[in-house]
């Protein structure tokens, strides 16, 4: 559990929480003088540590006391709040990995005692408290040390979920929901709480409570008042659609959920939703019908179109409709704006045009697309590796390629166009090496050195930018070492 600065992670294995004595094993030097003590001279000595150290009074409340009060658990949190925030003595200043482990050291000390002991809303509020104290640091600090205590504490609360009783786990499904709206200024902190609350608590008893909590958050909800009239709300949109998906796994009367869904029909999220919940019902062409028509929805965002248009692309695929499914593949492709469709979709979206097309149909298409890519370079460069089209790409990749769009398509175009790649590299590290100012740089040159060198008759062209180089650079002696590990 321990964690350093060349520690880059740990398993969940480390967290132990049914051995929690490991840190507490008697020294075998003192357990006879131990088991010769009266019990006068235990309780005063208990007595007299525990009052010195609070840590020991925690956790003797927390093994043999009964019901912890919110005073016990304030003593504990008191403890959390008067750990020194260290931080490392360099650049950033971030916070140290020794303050990362004094904290999972704080809740392998404390929450696994009351995990064992059955404290389990006790335990929920330790880890809260931990999370607020990671969620009020800085997000350098936050994404670096404090990411493995977040973690920690999702890890714990896992536990708490799984080994608590039905009434402590609505209590505390309550508690960590109120703590992920508190927490809504904390983008990541917050996200990870409610992924937790959406993921566990799966017991139908806890997705009554969840969408109980879900509808108050709807009554609850105020739109943003510096929100553009007309600009829709992605906060509300959010809550209707899990509110839909907990009636849905709770199985509810489907009366139910369409009344809840027409009372939400003006978000374009609902009404996407609904045409999947019809698609899975086996009810597709109402689910066309539906996306058809809310297609052009004013304020859906520009994401919407395209969202709508892929989705009606797959629905006519899958009713064996290939004259509309081309229609919706051209729309996609041809008309929407390319900043607004997924560029992981378009390569299967590409194919999937081209085999409905006929050949000089498909040409066309792709013509027009590759002029719509001229701003996207890599879209380009891409289009034109699938199609075979090599001289054209080679020429794209000289006039507007950087050089790691050409070694990514070396493999390719060597065997084609050597003269042209072994130029291209030649000129590169030409004009690159006057700019270069340290061993870093100069060793970066060097691969490219030695690709000049394995084109047919690269290897003169090398000697004779090294020897320029030699000649040139002959005072930096970083530059010249890294010329002789290269082999020149």
């Amino acid at each position: 559990m321990k964690r350093n600065d060349y520690d880059e992670g740990y398993d969940d294995e480390d967290l132990d929480f049914e051995d929690v004595d490991n840190d507490l094993e008697a020294c075998s030097g003192v357990e006879d003088l131990i088991d010769g003590l009266t019990e006068k001279q235990v309780r005063d000595f208990l007595n007299e540590v525990a009052c010195k150290y609070p840590e020991v009074a925690n956790l003797i409340t927390i093994r043999f006391g009964g019901s912890m009060s919110e005073e016990d658990v304030e003593a504990i949190i008191d403890e959390l709040d008067n750990m020194e925030v260290r931080r490392r003595d360099d650049y950033y200043g971030n916070i140290s990995y020794e303050y990362g482990n004094n904290i999972c050291d704080f809740m392998r000390r404390y929450v696994s005692e009351m995990i064992a002991a059955g404290k389990f809303e006790a335990a929920n509020e330790i880890c809260i408290a931990v999370y607020d104290k990671i969620g009020e640091l800085s997000e350098s600090d936050y994404y670096d040390v404090l990411y493995d205590v977040m973690n920690d504490c999702l890890d714990y609360w896992r536990k708490i979920e799984e080994k608590c009783p039905m009434p402590d786990k609505l209590k505390i499904l309550d508690r960590l929901q109120k703590a992920a709206d508190d927490s809504h200024e904390y983008d990541d902190y917050c996200s990870s709480i409610q992924k937790l609350i959406d993921d566990a608590f799966s017991e139908k008893e806890c997705l009554v409570r969840k969408l109980d909590l879900v509808n108050d958050s709807i009554t609850r909800y105020k739109p943003d008042s510096t929100m553009p009239e007309g600009v829709r709300d992605s906060t509300l949109a959010r809550t209707v659609i899990k509110k839909l998906n907990l009636m849905t796994r709770i199985g509810c009367a489907q009366a139910e959920i369409d009344a809840v869904v027409m009372s939400n029909w003006t978000i374009p999220e609902v009404r996407f939703w609904h045409a999947e919940s019809l698609h899975a019902r086996g009810q597709t062409d109402e689910a066309i019908q539906i996306l058809s028509k809310s297609r052009g929805m004013l304020y859906a965002g520009r994401y919407w179109t395209a969202m709508v248009t892929r989705k009606l692309a797959d629905y006519y695929r899958e009713l064996g409709k290939p004259n509309d499914c081309k229609r919706e593949l051209k729309h996609y492709l041809l008309e929407i704006e390319l900043n607004s469709c997924s560029w992981d979709y378009l390569p299967d979206c590409m194919r999937q045009l081209k085999d409905l097309c006929e050949p000089d149909e498909w040409a066309s298409c792709r013509e027009k697309l590759l002029e719509r890519c001229k701003t996207y370079t890599s879209l380009e460069f891409s289009i034109l590796n699938d199609e075979g089209l090599y001289e054209r790409l080679m020429d794209a990749l000289l006039e507007d390629g950087t050089v790691s769009d050409v070694d990514k398509n070396e493999d390719k175009l060597k065997p084609l166009f050597p003269e042209r790649l072994k130029t291209y590299y030649a000129d590169y590290i030409v004009r690159l090496a006057p700019k270069t100012s340290n061993r870093g740089e100069y060793a970066a040159l060097m691969p490219y050195l030695q690709k000049v060198a394995s084109y047919p008759g690269g290897q003169e062209l090398a000697k004779e930018i090294a020897s320029r180089w030699r000649t040139d650079f002959h005072r930096k002696r970083a530059f010249m070492d890294e010329l002789q590990k290269a082999g020149f």
